[in-house]
């Protein structure tokens, strides 16, 4: 393998070699003037002599069968791009190399119209030569194919099955405990073996400072009054975010360093700043697992950053660590959404590099938001750094891991911490080399040579403090440049000169105090992206159809109130995002966007619309044309009955948000029409309706057939009565919000077995005749609960709902026949771990309501987990069993509805129930306790 390796290398630089050599005296003959031309042209020298000095590299024994795999895969990618940048060069050589004058002297008037060489052809050539040189495999770490079985899973599994061996099955109920911190190698077990998955959750903040002033100074509830220590402490815990391993190894640190020195002086502000360095670097423990680059880059982001998976998928496509194989056309939308993509961020998320924003905040899990865990990060910065891929702000001013001076090529580089060193770092690095350029937070302007980064592609300046108007012109002299955001910046303007940047592909300026798009943007000939959210903009330039590539097109939250007709001349547009606008109405020309998959109008994200405030831009009854793919707002009160039908011929719909008005629910015509297109729509997997006050959806109760694949079904005010028949065959949902009028026996059932259902909003318009009992079979997956009734007469059994973690009651004051009626059972939902109540205030004095308040408090406390228990907006921690019980049977409860109630106004939190999208939290460890019949 290795000699056919060493020949194919061989084979590969009689190819490449000359190149750089050849696009060198291209520039040298002087024979093109255009600035951004010869720009460009450097730039793809520089790519070929990477490419060319990586092939010279032997390849290190070290790297094993990975890397010899790695490197025939490179190498033959590299194969099929040698003849066309070979053909390239000569081509450019023929036409501007020493021999050009004579052949421009026998075609006189061809060199006073000669074609640009700047075209897609050599907007390719220069990206793949780009891509190939991120992708150089002397520049990443070994790393596994993606198998079917990781050795890790073998591994366990032969353990187990020696286990299972070494033990006799005489059912005596023992258990064994696997740990892992995969969840993919958890699930694996789990589907196999007969068992129970157990997802470990961190302390609260409370048990948190608990457990570090416990361990590291032998105080059981507060940490020395020292406000330095204290604000030391606050930054620890903020880091470990309540993983007990992590809060005991820094108390031990913290501990060692007090014993070291003098406990008792009184430390300064530069002293405490330098136990938080001292205290970033422990973060960097041993990972033995490998990683591959696309995890390694995270380290670009800064700490605390929020993104979603788009948004890294766009920054991964730029910096040319996926989709080796793809072409420039290839859409932004099938990038996204590729297996690809998918078996990446899953793997992050296995690996629990990335945790998702959302996993404690109540229901509120619509939002595709996430967070590298910051243990990780400061381990990928160094280990990126180790490897020369990446330098931050820290590792930059590390001494070189090999020794010798401090110069380095830094191909990406992230700034996001002020130093007063970083000038004198810089100046002593060939910064035309760096590819990608991160900057963040107060980093100082001046600091920054922006004129030195001549041949940056990606550049990412998205919360730079200090980055001004003034500095876009600078920024404009990138010609190459592919990637630009200064999102959530302080600049005003954009200036004429950015038409210069004609290999820009995203141009992200959302959030920014813009209030113009100027024209010359309309330049930008191979713009895929463009987002405008939250900006001052009015209005969109008059050539907007000028740019033929562009695929996404955000302007929500802008001041836009109009949408001009030559906009529906984007013909390559597939995702246009008009939410938070006061857009009245689409045009009629809608219907040109052929590509549209994507239309977004009215309300944003997950927020329900409130009618009265935002309005829903109305959509033209035409739009049944498109072949869309998500289809929200779409308000259907002035669309006739026959319009309705012919939304059945949106036969690609995979989601769809509508409002549905009571007077049409009053008409058969109506809802035969809505019944007849949903029945259509096979394709479809979320299906949220806002209702009218009082509208009965009870016509939706017999759907033949129903769309089989539908993950999430969200109805609001509108009401059935009963759980619709149909759902029961629905093996896909994830989502569903429903209310119903009478007590069914059969509906508990029917919920009980949607085998995939993890959040469950369930409205209940009766007053009980008996207990609804929640027995142990079903809802096997329910992770969060919200009930909304009168009288929440419930109880669960042993067993019940075993993976749930969140559960809200609504309720209000009943009849008085039933003021005794409780709640029972929280004690048996092994997994809860936060319990919601509400009720209106204009009910607090209502014995019913303290009653069920007392009933929960003192189940709560009889909990073996640590449980939040949050009334009306206001959250409180579980005490002792003994505190609890005086409280629920005293005057405490009666004190303790009033002072949530009072204090409600006050601290406020948000905890009300929102979509799921079929994402499930990500977790620092797992336990398997299999049933092993010992």
């Amino acid at each position: 393998m290795a000699a056919s390796v060493k020949t194919q290398e061989e084979a590969l630089l009689k190819v490449f070699e000359p190149l750089p050599e050849m696009i060198s005296k291209v520039l040298k003959a002087g024979r093109i003037s255009d600035a951004h031309e010869r720009h460009c042209l450097a730039f793809m020298e520089m790519e070929l002599s990477v490419i060319v000095a990586s092939l010279r590299m032997p390849l290190q024994p070290s790297r094993g069968c990975h890397g010899v795999d790695r490197r025939m895969s490179w190498l033959r990618s590299l194969d099929s791009l040698g003849s066309e940048v070979r053909a390239f060069v000569k081509s450019l050589c023929n036409q501007h190399g020493e021999e050009a004058p004579h052949r421009l002297l026998r075609k006189a008037m061809g060199c006073f119209h000669r074609r640009s060489l700047y075209g897609l052809l050599t907007l390719l050539t220069e990206y793949q030569l780009y891509h190939e040189a991120s992708q150089c495999p002397h520049l990443e770490l070994p790393i596994p194919e993606l198998l079917p079985l990781s050795p890790q899973v073998a591994e366990i599994k032969a353990v187990w099955e020696m286990i299972k061996g070494a033990f006799p099955n005489n059912n005596c109920g023992s258990r064994i405990l696997f740990t892992t911190c995969n969840e993919s190698i958890a699930r694996r077990i789990l589907c196999n073996y007969d068992g129970v998955l157990h997802k470990m959750k961190p302390l609260n903040d409370s048990d948190s400072k608990r457990l570090l002033c416990t361990k590291a100074f032998s105080f059981m509830d507060n940490c020395p009054a020292d406000n330095l220590i204290k604000l030391l402490c606050d930054e620890i815990l903020a880091i470990c975010k309540g993983i007990p391993l992590f809060i005991i190894g820094m108390a031990e640190w913290l501990k060692q360093h007090q014993q070291q020195h003098d406990s008792s002086a009184v430390l300064t502000a530069e002293q405490v700043h330098l136990l938080l360095k001292q205290f970033q670097q422990k973060l960097s423990f041993n990972y033995n697992e490998e990683l591959r680059l696309t995890s390694l880059y995270l380290s670009m982001f800064p700490q605390g950053c929020v993104f979603d998976k788009d948004h890294l998928a766009f920054k991964w496509l730029e910096e040319g660590l996926i989709n080796r194989h793809m072409r420039f056309v290839v859409s932004v939308a099938s990038l996204t959404d590729s297996e690809d993509m998918k078996n990446y961020f899953s793997e992050l998320v296995d690996r629990n590099i990335v945790t998702s924003v959302t996993e404690n905040c109540g229901l509120n899990l619509d939002e595709d938001e996430w967070q590298i865990n910051p243990f990780m990060m400061n381990f990928l910065a160094s280990r990126a750094a180790e490897k020369g891929l990446i330098f931050t702000s820290t590792t930059l001013a590390l001494p070189p891991s090999g020794g010798g001076n401090n110069t380095r090529v830094a191909r990406r580089l992230a700034l996001h911490h002020p130093n007063p060193q970083l000038p004198a770092m810089l100046q002593q690095m060939d910064l035309s080399r760096t590819r990608s350029l991160f900057i963040s937070g107060a980093v100082d302007r001046i600091a920054i040579p922006l004129d030195k980064f001549a041949y940056l592609v990606v550049l990412d300046l998205e919360g730079w403090e200090n980055l001004g108007d003034e500095d876009m012109l600078q920024i404009c002299g990138m010609f190459v440049l592919r990637y630009l955001s200064i999102r959530h910046t302080g600049v005003s303007r954009l200036p004429p000169q950015i038409k210069q940047l004609r290999s820009l592909s995203t141009l992200d300026v959302s959030h920014t105090y813009i209030n113009e798009l100027p024209s010359e943007v309309c330049g930008l000939k191979y713009l895929r992206i463009l987002d405008l959210r939250g900006t001052r903009i009015r209005h969109l330039p008059e050539k907007i159809n000028e740019l033929s590539y562009l695929e996404r097109l955000d302007v929500s939250h802008t001041k836009i109130s109009d949408i001009q007709s030559v906009l529906c001349q984007l013909h390559d547009l597939k995702t246009l995002d008009l939410r938070g606008t006061k857009i009245k109405h689409l045009p009629d020309q809608i219907v040109w966007l052929r590509q549209l998959t994507h239309l977004l109008v009215g309300g944003s994200g997950s927020e329900i619309i409130n009618f009265d405030e935002t309005g829903l831009a109305k959509i033209p009854e035409v739009i049944y044309q498109l072949f869309i793919q998500t289809l929200a707002t779409i308000d259907l009160s002035e669309f006739s009955a026959s319009s309705i039908q012919c939304l059945s011929d949106l036969t690609e719909l995979v989601e769809i948000i509508m409002t549905w008005s009571f007077h049409q629910c009053s008409y058969k015509a109506y809802r035969e029409a809505l019944r007849s297109s949903i029945q259509k729509w096979r394709k479809l997997k979320s299906l949220t309706i806002h209702c009218g006050l009082g509208c009965s959806m009870e016509f939706l109760s017999y759907l033949s057939p129903p769309p089989k694949n539908l993950k999430k079904f969200k109805v609001t005010h509108g009401k059935f009565a009963g759980v619709p028949q149909w759902i029961e065959g629905l093996e896909n949902l994830t989502f569903l919000q429903i209310t119903v009028c009478k007590q069914v026996a059969d509906d508990v059932k029917i919920l009980a077995g949607l085998v995939k259902l993890k959040c469950l909003v369930l409205g209940l318009e009766f007053i009980h005749v008996k207990e609804i009992v929640i027995h142990d079979k079903g809802f096997k997956e329910l992770e969060r609960f919200s009930l909304d009734c009168p009288v929440p007469w419930q109880t669960f059994k042993e067993g019940a709902m075993l993976e749930i973690e969140y559960l809200q009651l609504k309720i209000c004051s009943g009849p008085a026949n039933q003021e005794s009626v409780v709640p029972s059972g929280l004690i048996n939902l092994q997994s809860i771990t936060e319990v919601v109540i509400r009720y209106s205030k204009w009910c607090r004095n209502s014995s019913s309501i303290k009653t069920t308040v007392a009933a929960a408090r003192k189940q709560i406390a009889m909990h073996l987990n640590p449980i939040n228990i949050v009334i009306n907006g206001i959250k409180e921690y579980n005490k002792t069993f003994d505190e609890e019980t005086e409280a629920a049977t005293g005057s405490g409860t009666k004190d303790g509805v009033h002072a949530a109630d009072e204090a409600a106004t006050a601290q406020p939190i948000k905890s009300e129930i929102q979509q799921i999208e079929g994402e499930t939290d990500s977790h620092h460890y797992f336990f398997l306790a299999t049933q092993c019949c010992l």
